[in-house]
C-alpha cells in the first residue's frame, strides 16, 4: 500500500475535525500491479472516554481511472488537432529563415566572403534548433504521461515557455497578445512538466475562444504570472479580458460537460481534465472573474532553487 502511517493518521484526525473526509491511495497485488482504492470514513460521535466512533468504507475506484485515462488521451488528441494549424505556421517561418540563409550564405562564397557565409550558417544551425524544438515538444505532448507521473522540479518558465510555443500559432492567428511575468528567477514548482504544459495549453485555448467571441473591440490580452505564497506553495495564474464566465456557470466551471461554447467547440472535457491533473499533483486549481475577464489560478508546492538535489526533490512521489 502506497498511503504511510502519517498520511492515514491525518486523514483520521480529517475525520474527527470536520465529521466526513475521503482519501485516494493503491495497494499492490499478488501479480505486482497496483488498484486504485477510495476510503470514505464518517464521524459517528466522540465518546466519554475520548475515543470516537468511525463508519466508512472502501470503494475500488478502477473503472473510474480507466475512464478518466480515456478522457485524458481524448482531450490530448483534441488538443493536439489545434495545435496542427498554428504549429505549421511556426514551424514555417524558421524553414523560410533557413532557406534564406542558405541562399545568403551561397552567395557570399561565390564572392570569397567566408566570414559572412559562417554569419549565415550559424543562422542555419539557430532554425534547425527551433524547429527541433518544437517538433520535440509536439511529441513529447503527443506521448503523453502516466497518470499522476513523475514528481520533478519544475522550472516554470521553462513549461510556460513550452506550452506558448504549442500555442502561439493559434494566438497569433486570433491576434491575442500574450503579457508573461513570472519573476527573475522564475519560481520552481512540484509536479509533472508534461501535465502541466497540457493543462496551460487548454487554458490559453479556452482564453482564445472567449477572446474571440468579444464584439466590442476590446484588447485581446492573456496574461500569465507566477507569485510564491509564505507557505511554500507557488500561485500560477492564467488571466484573460475575454470578459469573464457565466456567474450561473463559474460555480460548475470544472465539472464535466460544462461547457458555454457550442458543440463544436467540445464536450466540456477540458476544464474537467485540469482540475484532476493539477490535484494529481498535490495542487488545486480555481477560477474566478476579475474587471476584465475570466482568471485561473493553479497552486502548486513550490521549491527553492538550495533544496534541489539531483535525484531528490523535496514534496515529489
Amino acid at each position: 500500500m502506497d498511503l504511510d502511517a502519517t498520511t492515514y493518521q491525518s486523514f483520521l484526525y480529517r475525520v474527527v475535525e470536520e465529521g466526513t473526509a475521503t482519501i485516494d491511495y493503491r495497494i499492490r497485488q499478488p501479480d505486482g500491479s497496483w488498484r486504485p482504492l477510495r476510503s470514505r470514513c464518517h464521524l459517528l460521535g466522540l465518546r466519554p472516554d475520548g475515543t470516537c466512533e468511525i463508519v466508512g468504507y472502501v470503494l475500488d475506484v478502477s473503472a473510474e481511472r480507466e475512464a478518466q485515462a480515456r478522457a485524458l488521451a481524448a482531450a490530448r488528441l483534441a488538443s493536439i488537432g489545434e495545435m496542427a494549424t498554428g504549429l505549421a505556421h511556426e514551424i514555417r517561418q524558421p524553414l523560410q529563415s533557413m532557406s534564406l540563409s542558405a541562399e545568403l550564405a551561397e552567395l557570399a562564397l561565390r564572392q570569397g566572403d567566408t566570414e559572412g557565409a559562417d554569419g549565415h550558417l550559424e543562422d542555419i544551425v539557430k532554425q534547425t534548433q527551433r524547429a527541433s524544438d518544437l517538433v520535440e515538444n509536439l511529441r513529447r505532448f503527443a506521448r503523453g504521461t502516466a497518470e499522476g507521473g513523475t514528481q520533478t522540479a519544475i522550472p516554470l518558465g521553462e513549461v510556460v515557455e513550452s506550452s506558448l510555443q504549442l500555442a502561439r500559432g493559434n494566438l497569433h492567428k486570433a491576434m491575442i497578445d500574450v503579457d508573461v511575468a513570472l519573476g527573475d528567477p522564475a519560481p520552481t514548482v512540484v509536479g509533472n512538466a508534461i501535465l502541466l504544459e497540457q493543462v496551460l495549453f487548454n487554458l490559453l485555448l479556452n482564453a482564445r475562444d472567449a477572446l474571440a467571441t468579444r464584439s466590442n473591440g476590446g484588447p485581446r490580452r492573456i496574461r500569465i504570472a507566477a507569485l510564491p505564497e509564505a507557505e511554500g506553495s507557488v500561485r500560477l495564474t492564467v488571466a484573460d479580458t475575454g470578459g469573464g464566465i457565466a456567474p450561473e456557470v463559474i460555480k460548475r466551471v470544472f465539472e464535466p460537460f460544462v461547457t458555454t461554447k457550442g458543440p463544436d467547440k467540445g464536450a466540456g472535457l477540458g476544464l474537467s481534465i485540469c482540475y484532476g491533473l493539477v490535484k494529481g499533483m498535490g495542487g488545486t486549481i480555481e477560477a474566478h472573474n476579475d474587471a476584465e475577464g475570466a482568471v485561473f489560478t493553479i497552486t502548486l508546492p513550490g521549491i527553492v532553487q538550495s533544496e534541489i538535489r539531483e535525484g531528490e526533490v523535496p514534496g515529489a512521489r
